[in-house]
């Protein structure tokens, strides 16, 4: 087979319902992203090597970087499926290629605006998304510990020396070609050596963010005809207050890279003032779906199919425009629809 090792930074030790999970930091975009049935990468190190289905990366890590003297594998990642970005620097959470909710959150949206984390600048070559095969993909424990592969890879003639040497590129790593005899034993090496292997689809349920919603559940609750305007307000606030909570809870006080600003300002101002959440978005939600009292052309595309499709557009609209978690998305969703988008534009006054 042909096969990489590619080294990253240390990785996180998450523990979960009795297991000891190792993953990237759950701040920013999460890549290798193991929380999904299929292990997914999209940013990290995809322009720099080869990408062939059934190839195998071993993603590794060190003691120390370059000079390590431990390689730790905490991800064995056959990829099954490349799939090709038809925009290089934006991704709906409608677009084909993008999983479920979670996986949107916490993996692809990160290239959105306002993150632009990952900016690709690049002409001739197109970014991609490459997804493992759900059972032969797996992180690989030994007491509950990453597996050392560097005594294996020793074992087979490759030096720690070699490694050290060939892995670096300036400042940053660099993937290193496995011979093809020595993939396929690694791979069974760690297959068996493996006393715990964590696949994708239970990883994807221990995730501390775990979101079981659908897109399907969610249309259904939007469309729903016995939610009032007055309940889908205080849906909003509800999900607004707990995410500003989660928020500032995680950033102690302080509001990173990425946070929809725009919102939890006007979450602020509407304490402030008295108003309700939906006063202080309502001019901006005109601006997005409206020309003065006119529905805009793209709205009106959707407006004539099928009302899931208009749901949909909007809250892939809201969701990248806010940089908001579709948790926000659906109550400011929902309630456009209640009030008609016909009745927003008309009715809206500076």
């Amino acid at each position: 087979m042909t096969a990489l090792l590619i080294y990253h930074p240390e990785r996180q030790l998450t523990r979960i319902n009795g297991l000891e999970v190792y993953h990237d930091n759950f701040q920013g975009n999460q890549d290798p992203y193991i929380w999904n049935d299929k292990f997914l990468n999209t940013y990290c190190h995809t322009y720099r090597i080869s990408q062939k289905i059934g190839q195998v990366n071993f993603w590794v890590s060190g003691d120390k970087f370059p000079a390590f003297n431990h390689l730790y594998c905490d991800c064995v990642f056959e990829i099954a499926e490349i799939h090709t970005w038809s925009n290089q620097n934006f991704i709906s959470i409608i677009d084909k290629i993008v999983d479920n909710v979670q996986a949107y959150e916490h993996h692809y949206k990160w290239v959105n605006a306002p993150f632009f984390q990952h900016y690709w600048n690049r002409t001739k070559v197109k970014r991609t998304t490459l997804k493992a095969h759900p059972e032969r993909s797996f992180q690989p424990q030994r007491n509950h510990l990453l597996i050392d592969i560097l005594p294996f890879l020793n074992s087979k003639g490759i030096l720690t020396s070699e490694l050290n040497e060939v892995m670096k590129q300036g400042f940053n790593s660099k993937p290193f070609l496995l011979p093809e005899n020595i993939a396929d034993e690694l791979y069974d090496y760690l297959l068996h050596e493996s006393e715990l292997k964590l696949y994708g689809n239970e990883l994807r349920k221990l995730h501390p963010d775990h979101n079981p919603n659908t897109m399907d559940e969610y249309l259904q609750l939007i469309l729903s005809e016995d939610i009032t305007e007055e309940e889908w307000i205080n849906k909003l606030h509800m999900e607004v207050e707990k995410f500003a909570s989660s928020v500032y809870s995680k950033q102690r006080g302080k509001e990173s890279q990425g946070v929809p600003v725009k919102i939890l300002y006007y979450n602020q101002q509407r304490k402030l003032k008295g108003l309700t959440l939906w006063s202080l978005l309502e001019p901006d939600i005109h601006r997005l779906l409206c020309k003065e009292q006119e529905i805009k052309e793209w709205v009106k595309e959707f407006i004539s199919g099928d009302v899931r499709n208009l749901a949909i557009g909007i809250i892939g609209t809201i969701t990248s425009t806010y940089a908001a978690p579709i948790s926000i998305a659906v109550p400011i969703t929902g309630l456009i629809l209640k009030i008609g988008i016909t009745n927003l534009c008309k009715n809206y006054k500076e």
